[in-house]
């Protein structure tokens, strides 16, 4: 990712602080619920239920999973042996949730950061005292008393300061691309976990008497997913929209120096690297049926609906 993103521009440096925070305080989070998870049973012995369908025979050996054995697991040498494989899946099973919960966000961040870097450097074309700029590097070179009349070299310098931002744009529009295209399987099935969520949730608050308590826990892991699946979706798109705004309000998308001074004529490349800009666009639909495309912001207003629903519920049920 470093390789192909701006990384020397303080937006990135923002994102990396972010990406720390964020990071140390849902692996602190992951940490805490496994082991919790993990040890809760040694403080809870077996019940009697417990006891009679998995026929323990030392109810103070338990497992936070239950496993449907032909053999009785808190027997040793079996208690010994599933003890270490059940420390090692609940570690794994808490990396993989990290890495689950914390990419996505990470990475829609670190794009709409790279969309926003671009859209400013874009603002920056065709500024009266700046020559040139390396957007890798973010160096700037100023003009001096010889090159500043030197309209030939503006344009000059304009076509390759061009020529660099429509090849980082065409970086990260690969970048995501490649991103969706391998997790597609990965956002359907959240898409329809997210739903079955929904409406586990307004079924339990509707025909169920359970504690507010739980069921707005459930509404909370809702909204994860609704960030996961929606939010970084319109991150994604609307720093792809700033750079489409920032090409076509740009200083030399109205005028251009030429050799008897400010006229409305675009020099050919320039028009031809900003109107390249603005006609490649990200692929705004994440799940595609056969007969029905579903993009991001239908998606989004499904789930507000929803969320709609529930509030009205709550107030109809008070």
């Amino acid at each position: 990712m470093r390789k192909h993103f701006i990384s020397t521009h303080p937006l990135y440096n923002k994102c990396i602080r972010n990406e720390v925070r964020f990071s140390v305080i849902i692996g602190m989070l992951f940490i805490l619920s496994s082991f919790a998870w993990y040890v809760t049973p040694w403080f809870s012995p077996a019940t009697d239920e417990e006891m009679q369908v998995y026929n323990f025979s030392n109810p103070s050996r338990r497992f936070s999973t239950q496993f449907w054995a032909p053999f009785d697991v808190t027997a040793s040498p079996y208690y010994e042996i599933f003890f270490p494989f059940t420390l090692y899946s609940t570690f794994m099973v808490g990396v993989l949730s990290l890495e689950l919960f914390t990419t996505l966000p990470i990475l829609g961040l670190h794009v709409k950061a790279q969309f926003d870097i671009l859209s400013e450097y874009l603002t920056l074309l065709g500024h009266p005292d700046i020559l040139s700029i390396n957007i890798k590097t973010g160096h700037i070179t100023r003009h001096n008393e010889i090159t500043r009349y030197d309209n030939r070299l503006k344009i000059q310098q304009a076509k390759s300061f061009l020529l660099q931002i429509v090849q980082q744009h065409q970086h990260i529009l690969t970048f995501v691309k490649t991103f969706e295209r391998n997790n597609q399987i990965f956002f359907a099935f959240r898409m329809l976990l997210t739903i079955t969520l929904l409406l586990g949730v307004l079924c339990q608050y509707v025909f169920t008497n359970s504690q507010r308590a739980y069921i707005f826990f459930n509404l909370i892991i809702v909204m994860q997913f609704n960030f996961f699946l929606c939010t970084c979706s319109e991150l994604i798109n609307s720093g792809y929209y700033g750079v489409h705004k920032s090409s076509y309000n740009n200083y030399w998308y109205n005028l251009v120096f030429s050799g008897n001074g400010i006229t409305r004529t675009l020099d050919k490349d320039i028009r031809r690297y900003l109107m390249m800009i603005m006609h490649s666009s990200p692929k705004s639909k994440y799940l595609k049926f056969k007969h029905l495309d579903i993009g991001f912001q239908t998606f989004v207003g499904s789930i507000r609906l929803t969320y709609s629903l529930f509030v009205f519920l709550f107030y109809v049920q008070k």
